[in-house]
């Protein structure tokens, strides 16, 4: 367990001496402060705090480029180093041990079937209670706020200021967009962040007569008539959630195509065609694939830029849980190593995250030679290529 460390500010007063009436206050100096509300942010803290560091963490609305609907995440997410026990569990995350592909007209299939879980249906707002229900009791000091809190990065310490008053050692910055977190910091980011990716979806509740009819438990991808777009399904406890994901720099899919998705997978057999679609969430997000591989640094002065702050989304596929997370307990373990230390290589030290995440995330965030568009309809022709090309899919491996 680390000494506490204490500076001047505010809190806990003693007298002076010499000094009759006066007092100074004296406030706890964090050994980390944690921006964000978001899986990566929870994930990090309590990592941090377990290993026996003091983290304060601003649950502040900034919210990132990842699905506000249901979600699906690797295997691999719960796996990760210095997560929650029985995570999964206790955020009600469904296993799924399937992959299946469907042609444009759903004539064809290819299925890669796991013998093992390959991953899981998440909700994400289940997923941030459950972990910060374990940060808390991990030790993380959380604070909710209105809004982000004044950042200044100091030689010695960053302080926040605004409701969230406090002072940190190291701040990671893990919630809302990489151009907000530079900006929000007045960072030089060397140009614009384009997301490569758009995304549509809907959550549609099930009634339990629907749910008896579908048993089908795998993640489904679907070639769309549009060769920039990609349609995913899945269903996770009562609800179904279907999406269409596209390459285009515009506007992205919307509300037609994904009618249009929902209604062909009725006509085929896939889906109920009587949906409570009046029931449904829908919501439109743009997920930032390739930004992280794009941005000049994920360093400031004390400071560490990770998550969906940091950019952090699979080029292939957008899927963030599982990248924004491992960028941030990845993160988590570089401002270990160097809250262990003296203050005088602390940039230096810091500098190493951009090492560790490219080396252990690079492949995922990097897109491969051919559109995912485009290699889907090769699955139908050469059924052999289609466990090495689920690996991919899911954690990023080569072809």
């Amino acid at each position: 367990m680390r000494p506490r460390r204490w500076g001047v500010g505010i809190c806990d007063c003693v007298p002076v001496a010499g000094l009759i009436g006066c007092w100074v206050f004296m406030a706890k100096v964090y050994d980390i402060a944690i921006l964000g509300g978001t899986p990566a942010a929870l994930a990090a803290g309590y990592r941090l705090a377990k290993d026996g560091l003091s983290v304060i963490l601003v649950d502040c609305p900034c919210p990132g480029q990842g699905s506000p609907l249901s979600d699906w995440a690797p295997a691999s997410l719960f796996a990760l180093d210095g997560m929650p026990k029985s995570l999964a569990k206790k955020c009600g995350a469904t296993a799924f041990r399937s992959v299946r592909y469907h042609n444009v007209d759903f004539t064809k299939q290819a299925e890669h079937r796991g013998r093992v879980v390959l991953g899981y249906f998440v909700n994400p707002q289940k997923l941030c209670k459950a972990l910060a229900a374990e940060a808390r009791k991990a030790g993380v000091s959380i604070r909710k706020t209105a809004g982000l809190p004044g950042v200044d990065l100091q030689e010695s310490g960053i302080v926040l200021s605004g409701v969230c008053k406090s002072r940190a050692r190291i701040l990671m910055f893990a919630g809302g967009s990489a151009a907000e977190a530079i900006g929000h910091l007045s960072l030089p980011n060397g140009g614009s962040l384009p997301s490569q990716l758009g995304v549509a979806g809907l959550d549609i509740p099930l009634t339990a007569t629907m749910l008896k009819h579908m048993t089908d438990k795998s993640l489904n991808l679907i070639e769309t008539p549009k060769r920039s777009n990609l349609g995913m399904y899945f269903v996770s406890g009562r609800m179904l959630h279907a999406r269409i994901m596209s390459e285009s720099t515009g506007k992205g899919p919307g509300v037609e195509e994904l009618a249009a998705l929902i209604m062909a997978l009725g006509a085929a057999g896939l889906l109920p065609t009587r949906l409570a679609l009046g029931k449904a969430t829908g919501a439109v997000w743009r997920p930032q694939a390739g930004v992280a591989m794009e941005m000049n640094s994920h360093t400031a002065k004390r400071c560490l830029l990770a998550g969906s702050a940091g950019g952090f989304a699979a080029a292939v596929t957008g899927q963030t849980l599982y990248p924004t997370v491992h960028s941030a307990m990845l993160a988590a373990d570089c401002a270990a190593s160097v809250l262990g230390q003296d203050d005088q290589n602390t940039q230096e030290h810091l500098d190493k995250f951009k090492d560790s995440w490219r080396e252990t995330l690079g492949q995922y965030l990097c897109p491969p030679d051919a559109s995912l568009q485009m290699l889907v309809p090769l699955l139908f022709a050469n059924k052999r290529v289609v466990p090495r090309f689920t690996q991919s899919l899911l954690n990023g491996d080569k072809i």
